[in-house]
């Protein structure tokens, strides 16, 4: 194989440590394996170095089996041309035992050889996330419980920061400090660090300072656009007096001013600072004044826009540099004071947690990953008399002993695997400094542009920091880049250059993009392609009534693809058409990948998807779970249910159907008891029912009752993984779940069942219970929202679009990429936290006042907040370049039009505003993205290209010609792409129909009920029937965004006034109509609208009506009386029934509600409110009469009580009308 320069730097340069910077797509894992290949291939024997005094270590399993792998096949390689070569098979044989692995098993096999007396034996079990978190929460609840006890007043110092209801707050903070100092090489250090901050003058702490620096910027930055503003704002009009918009800009930038100098002297007094500023704004608000408007004189309108824009700019910054001043100035002391109380309480209870936890571990034999790395740190390392950090006897033997130590993916290791590796090299310290540092026989690979697992506190400045001490005198390290790329076509690199130049720099992402990192085109498939299937798509979508428009994209995209057989480079030069397994498509969450895949199998494409998170939500392992219960306890109908419908025992819905009807009121299980004769019968009818059940049914009845009593007997005494392994033997449910779609996936689930029951049992805390208390465990899984690891799909065996998260794709690369849903918003799970640590030695709290019940962010939260922001915005920006780095021949990107505006404003527009003359990006604007598509969007409007203008606005370009522009080639779309309709490969093999059986489903489609019933509805509602007999249309309420916009109809204001008769206090309204509408309005039964439209003389009129009189010397009121009843339980007239012919003595149910009704203690009057516009009371009686019989009839029916009158009440006619019956009437 040719070796670019780079590479055979990196592989044959010895005597010296190296840093190598490895690119997508560069071949470090060939490097890698070939470096160590020559190592131990080295004639010189003072220069080889044996297999077993190698360390190698990779991110995961699969990377550590895999370079195992290589390395064995490059020795056998080697053994077949010098079969005479000893030394060559000695290392093939040693290759075995070698610490090929991750960091994680080289530290448990470090322990097992080096275990200290602290109780655990070399015997221990490793713990899995779950049982961790178990464990956790268990030690959690049991030492808050000693605190309350032992610590009360530290307690309630803690429940009054942070506690309404309970005091889950306090235990979730705990549990984040603990699984924070889980990175943290040495807590007692780091927390000297916080205390001694905090102990610090106001001025002199990082937070004052760091929060200083951030309001300064701030203000710079809105000085500058009102400076700005006022100059353009100047020339806007020939005359000083029509020029109403510049004394706007220029009081505006007077109060900055003034801000600035009260900051540049000093000033402290947190009741004057910023005076001028919050006074401008108050009495702006107060005297209700608006930006001026543009005149019809105005000299330029785009200049107006421009000083409009400006001002709303600055406008935004005043409001955040208004909340500071009036929220954090006058605080800054004392929460640092309150930190300063609240940290050590937090330390000394998470160092009783930390025992707890060991404590449970020793009892049963078992550690953590944490665990791992902190013992392993522990053995190796000593502080010496200066406070650094020194390897230990035990850390210089194994430097002596291992002669080569070679990290792959080092941009993903924390802080604490960092010291370990520095420790067990060679020449760690720095003779100038006495500071730790890597040796000398190190051989570190990464990439800070693919550091992407911030979430697990992986720490990437430790790569940055390595590379930046290779250049120091002292350094006995060397650094190396790689930066070509032997993956993706140039257009693809062209593209990913573009975009992360103009991004990446060190205040997001961490790295400055330049020629040292840009990618370089190293393959030679772009040589072989035609050159329209090289290239980066863009596709500008309009959302659609079909659904997700990217999804539609995304699919049709694909089918056209597999239709024109769009072609594929393999490795040996050659083309071939392409196949489903060459697409992938890359999304940003699990929940994404899951709606993906179900859109993709709706049509027709196979899916091979991401690895499940709800593992306990896999059908097949909730079935499993649903036999568990129902050993447990059979009389569970919902479980029970489940595996009788499943392959288990396959019970169809309409046998279900059969066996309720022995006994509605009895159990499921004891239905199939009572079938097979086991238990009799509760009825007569039931028993001659049984003898008819079909004899089929009887039969799986007569099995599944066999099966359950036999495994509930042996659930009593057999471990739990045993009893499991009989139910698959039983049910032979294990082998019909092969048989489903991915049945290979559902099979290894069901099959890590096992081992997960295996150490639930190993677990001495949790083993008590068998199937109960392993239930009740998974039980609490599901409701703390853990959950198990699911298996992965099994590469490359399914011909299927892989869909896949972008963590997912790391070391991935597929011919033809998709990244969807790019428009998603970033997470924003960390500022809903209530506290928040750095490693940096800083501690921030979010703080509830119990007096306002209201919850702030403190100086400490508010400072880490934007210091955490800053960096998960960086790795989201790193995310994006992996993502794109995994497309060899095509990358698309699918992005949706009308997101570009937000908030009235359009993005593109606020965009084109923050580039800078000469054509960069500044960091605040790249800093500023909600979503990967804005980022997209800003190197789009950048390049400003003119293919681009003709799909969508693009502002006018005022900039140089941005950097990377050279070679960029985009092809943009704006439409889906047209798919040619074909039969799929399942329709090309379908068997002819079956007339027989065609027959058959025509008759059952055919079908017509013949009874009566069937034309007739269940649920009637009294409004229904008189707009029926009325022949009038429904009025269906306005949308909620219309309401807010558009002036009530007359509809809506009768509704307004109904209202106010439903809820209104009628004592209070009688004394004071007005005042009861505005209390009405207050709590929220009208809404602002409604209450203008309700007409006080209006409502005074019911008031000196008689029949108010009436209602107010009633024994009994009714109102708003709500009614269900059965049709032929309703007495009514004849003509009354003539209306109800086709429900008359049918089970159809009415409801209506009535609106008022009062007694005397004899005999009900009924009461309806009518809001019509009508010319007479014959008008209205003719409209409403039957609805008002319908009242009166359904009052009589529940009440048992006659109804003597009833009446209206016409607000348009301002009186009540009494109402006869029908025939009263006539």
């Amino acid at each position: 194989m040719a070796w670019t320069e780079q590479q055979e730097a990196a592989i044959t340069t010895r005597d010296c440590g190296l840093i190598v910077s490895a690119a997508a797509g560069s071949g470090k894992t060939s490097v890698l394996v070939e470096r160590l290949l020559r190592i131990l291939m080295e004639e010189d024997p003072e220069k080889r170095v044996p297999a077993d005094r190698m360390i190698v270590v990779t991110f995961t399993n699969d990377a550590a089996a895999e370079m195992k792998t290589r390395l064995y096949q490059a020795l056998d390689l080697q053994i077949e041309q010098h079969p005479e070569n000893k030394w060559l098979y000695q290392q093939q044989i040693l290759l075995q035992s070698a610490h090929i692995s991750t960091i994680s098993s080289f530290c448990f096999d470090f322990i097992r050889d080096n275990l200290s007396d602290n109780g655990i034996t070399a015997g221990f079990r490793i713990l899995n996330d779950t049982e961790s978190k178990l464990m956790e929460s268990k030690a959690a609840d049991a030492v808050l419980n000693q605190w309350y006890t032992a610590h009360s007043e530290e307690m309630k110092i803690l429940w009054n920061c942070f506690c309404e209801k309970n005091d889950t707050p306090i235990e979730r903070i705990l549990l984040e400090l603990h699984h924070f100092f889980g990175s943290v090489p040495f807590r007692e250090q780091w927390q000297k660090k916080v205390l001694s901050e905090l102990e610090k003058p106001l001025s002199e702490t990082v937070y004052h300072k760091k929060f200083q620096e951030s309001f300064e910027q701030l203000l710079e930055n809105s000085l500058d656009d009102a400076r700005e503003a006022v100059d353009i704002a100047s020339g806007l009009y020939d005359t000083v007096k029509d020029n109403t918009v510049l004394p706007w800009v220029q009081e505006d930038l007077r109060c900055l001013e003034k801000l600035k100098m009260q900051l540049d002297a000093g000033e402290r007094d947190t009741s004057l600072l910023g005076t001028a500023l919050l006074e401008k704004r108050k009495s702006r608000k107060d005297g209700n004044k608006r930006y001026p408007r543009a005149k019809k004189n105005i000299v330029s309108t785009t200049d107006y826009d421009t000083v409009k824009a400006l001002r709303d700019r600055y406008s935004v910054v005043e409001d955040q540099l208004c909340e500071m001043i009036q929220s954090i100035f006058p605080y800054e002391e004392l929460d640092i004071a309150q930190h300063h109380q609240l940290a050590p309480i937090f330390f000394s209870l998470e160092k009783d947690l930390f025992d707890a936890i060991w404590e449970m571990k020793v009892q049963q034999n078992v550690l953590g990953f944490d665990d791992a790395e902190r013992m392993a740190l522990e053995l190796l390392s000593q502080i010496d008399k200066n406070g650094k950090l020194q390897p230990s006897a035990l850390a210089k033997e194994m430097a002596d002993f291992y002669q080569l130590i070679m990290i792959d993916e080092y941009q993903d290791s924390n802080n604490k695997q960092d010291d370990i590796f520095k420790l067990i090299s060679r020449n760690c310290i720095d003779p100038k400094t006495g500071d730790l540092r890597y040796g000398e026989n190190v051989f570190l690979v990464g990439d800070v542009k693919q550091a992407i697992y911030r979430f697990r506190l992986a720490n990437p400045q430790n790569f940055v920091s390595a590379i930046h001490s290779s250049a120091n005198s002292s350094s006995v390290c060397k650094h190396i880049s790689l930066n070509r790329n032997f993956r993706s076509v140039p257009a693809i690199l062209n593209f990913v250059n573009y975009t992360c130049g103009n991004l990446m720099s060190l205040d997001c992402g961490d790295v400055q993009y330049d020629d040292g990192e840009a990618l370089q085109a190293g393959t030679a498939i772009s040589a072989i392609l035609p050159e329209e299937e090289q290239a980066v798509h863009v596709a500008v979508l309009h959302e659609n009534a079909d659904g997700d428009v990217q999804q539609q994209y995304v699919i049709r995209q694909i089918q056209k693809m597999i239709q024109n057989k769009t072609v594929v480079a393999q490795k040996d030069g050659t083309l071939r058409p392409c196949e489903y397994c060459d697409f992938c498509i890359l999304l940003r969450d699990h929940t994404l990948c899951h709606e993906f895949a179900h859109a993709l199998e709706r049509a027709g494409i196979p899916v091979r998807g991401t690895e499940e998170k709800g593992y306990l939500q896999a059908r097949e392992v909730s079935l499993l779970l649903d036999m568990l219960r129902v050993l447990d306890n059979p009389l569970l109908d919902t479980s029970l249910a489940a595996i009788m419908l499943s392959p288990m025992f396959w019970f169809t819905a309409e046998e279900l159907v059969q066996l309720r009807m022995l006994s509605k009121k009895s159990s499921l299980y004891a239905d199939v008891c009572m079938a097979i004769g086991v238990m009799p019968a509760e009825k007569e009818s039931s028993a001659a029912y049984r003898k008819e059940l079909p004899e089929l049914l009887l039969q799986k009845c007569q099995e599944l009752y066999q099966i359950l009593q036999q495994l509930r007997q042996d659930a009593a005494l057999m471990t739990l993984e045993n009893l499991i392994h009989r139910i698959y033997d039983r049910t032979d449910f294990l082998s019909v779940m092969q048989l489903t779609q991915d049945g290979e996936r559902k099979r290894a689930n069901l099959n890590m069942l096992l081992q997960y029951a295996r150490q639930y049992e190993e677990n001495q805390t949790s083993s008590a219970g068998g199937v109960s208390g392993f239930l009740r465990y998974i039980d609490w899984l599901v409701e703390s929202g853990n959950d198990f690891q699911q298996v992965a799909p099994s590469a490359g065996i399914e011909n299927a679009v892989v869909i896949k998260t972008m963590h997912g794709s790391k070391g991935l690369e597929y011919p033809f990429v998709f990244l969807g849903n790019l428009n998603r918003n970033f997470s924003g799970n960390e500022k809903r936290k209530t506290a928040l640590f750095l490693d940096s030695g800083m501690i921030g709290f979010r703080i509830k006042n119990p007096e306002e019940y209201t919850e702030a962010k403190t100086l400490p939260y508010l400072v880490l907040e934007q210091e955490i922001e800053k960096k998960s915005k960086s790795e989201e920006l790193r995310l994006l370049y992996v993502a794109m780095t995994r497309a060899k021949q095509q990358l698309f990107l699918p992005l949706v039009q009308e997101k570009l505006y937000q908030a009235k404003k359009y993005k593109l527009d606020e965009y084109a505003k923050d580039i800078l003359p000469d054509g960069t990006l500044p960091a605040s604007l790249v800093l500023s993205a909600k979503t990967m598509a804005d980022w997209i969007w800003m190197c789009l409007v950048l390049s400003n290209d003119a293919t681009l203008q003709k799909i969508v606005k693009l502002p006018e370009k005022n900039w140089d010609t941005p950097a990377w522009m050279e070679h960029l080639q985009i092809q943009y779309e704006d439409d889906l792409p047209e798919v040619i309709a074909e039969e799929t490969e399942t329709q090309k093999h379908l068997p002819d129909a079956d007339p027989a059986v065609t027959s058959e489903i025509l008759h059952m489609i055919e079908f017509q009920y013949q009874s009566s019933d069937a034309e007739r509805a269940s649920l009637l509602s009294v409004s229904a029937i008189q707009e029926s007999q009325n022949h009038s249309a429904p009025i269906w309420k306005r949308p909620q965004f219309l309401q807010k916009t558009r002036k009530l109809t007359g509809a809506e204001r009768g509704t307004a006034i109904h209202t106010f008769f439903q809820y209104a206090d009628f004592k209070r309204a009688e004394l004071d109509v007005p005042a009861e509408i505005g209390r009405l309005q207050t709590h929220g039964f009208l809404t602002k609208e409604q209450a203008a439209v309700v007409q006080p003389e209006t409502i005074q009129y019911f008031f000196k009506d008689p029949i108010y009189q009436s209602i107010r010397s009633a024994k009994r009121i009714l109102r708003e009386k709500k009614f269900l009843v059965c049709c032929k339980d309703l007495k009514l007239s004849p003509k009354m029934e003539a209306v109800l012919q086709q429900y008359q003595g049918s089970d159809s149910m009415i409801k209506g509600i009535i609106d008022l009704a009062f007694s005397d203690g004899k005999s009900y009057t009924l009461l309806d409110y009518k809001t019509d516009v009508i010319s007479s009371e014959e008008q209205l009686i003719e409209r409403y009469q039957e609805q008002l019989m319908l009242y009166r009839a359904a009052l009589e029916c529940i009440s048992g009580i006659q109804v003597k009158q009833c009446y209206f009440y016409s607000t348009h006619l301002q009186r009540s009308i009494e109402v006869k019956e029908l025939e009263e009437e006539n």
